[in-house]
C-alpha cells in the first residue's frame, strides 16, 4: 500500500498545482487564495482498494499466467508476448471497470457507476496502454517471479498519479456542480493526467493494474 499512498499524495499535489494555476486570476481578483487541503478520505478509498482487491488480484494473475502460459519456457519471446497479451486484454480492462465502480460506490454514489464507466474506460485504457505493455515486457522477460509484484509496485506509484487524478475528474464535477466557475478547474486535472500519461516515464501498476500496492 506504499506505492499507492505516495502515487496518490503525488496526484492530489499535481491536481492541487494544475488548478490553482488555471484560477490563478480569479484568486487575485478575490483576494483570497487556498491553500493545499490533503484529500485523506480519497487515499483511503485507494488505500482500500488496493489492499482488499488490487493487491490480491494482482498476485493471483500472475500465478494463473506463471502455471498456465509455457510454464517450462516462460521466458521465451511467444511466451512473453502471450503473457502481455492477456495481462492488457483480459485483466486490464476488467481490473480497471472494477476500480472505477467501487470507486463511485466507495463515494457514495453508486447510481454514477454506469456514466463514471462510459466516461473513464476508455480513456483509461488508452492512458494505460501508453505505459503498461513496455513495463510487462520487461517484467515477465528479466524480472524473477518472485521480484514482479515489486517491480509492478515501483512502476506502479507513477500509474497511481494517472488513474487517480482520472478517478478525480469525475468526482470532483459532481461535487463541483453547483458551484458555477470552480467547475473550471476539473478539465484541467484531466488535462494534467492526459500530461504526465505523454511525458512520464512509460510504464504503471501489477496485474492489477487498476490500483497497485
Amino acid at each position: 500500500m506504499v506505492g499507492t499512498l505516495i502515487g496518490d499524495m503525488t496526484a492530489q499535489v499535481l491536481s492541487y498545482h494544475s488548478a490553482n494555476k488555471n484560477n490563478k486570476a480569479i484568486s487575485s481578483s478575490s483576494g483570497s487564495a487556498s491553500g493545499f487541503k490533503f484529500d485523506a478520505m480519497r487515499c483511503a478509498r485507494l488505500s482500500l482498494f488496493s489492499a482488499i482487491v488490487g493487491t490480491p488480484m494482482g498476485h493471483y494473475w500472475y500465478q494463473v499466467l506463471e502455471s498456465t502460459v509455457m510454464p517450462n519456457n516462460p521466458t521465451s519471446p511467444i511466451a512473453v508476448v502471450l503473457k502481455v497479451c492477456l495481462d492488457q486484454l483480459v485483466q486490464t480492462p476488467f481490473g480497471m471497470a472494477l476500480f472505477f465502480s467501487l470507486m463511485k460506490v466507495l463515494e457514495g454514489h453508486p447510481q454514477a457507476v454506469q456514466q463514471e464507466l462510459k466516461a473513464k474506460l476508455m480513456p483509461g485504457l488508452l492512458a494505460n496502454w501508453k505505459l503498461w505493455p513496455a513495463a510487462q515486457l520487461i517484467n515477465f522477460m528479466v524480472i524473477p517471479p518472485e521480484q514482479r509484484i515489486l517491480f509492478g509496485n515501483v512502476v506502479g506509484i507513477c500509474w497511481i498519479v494517472i488513474i487517480s487524478n482520472m478517478q478525480q475528474d469525475s468526482g470532483a464535477a459532481n461535487d463541483n456542480s453547483s458551484v458555477g466557475n470552480q467547475n473550471a478547474s476539473s478539465p484541467d486535472i484531466n488535462i494534467a493526467a492526459k500530461q504526465v500519461v505523454a511525458e512520464t516515464v512509460p510504464f504503471p501498476t501489477s496485474p492489477g493494474k487498476a490500483v497497485p500496492a
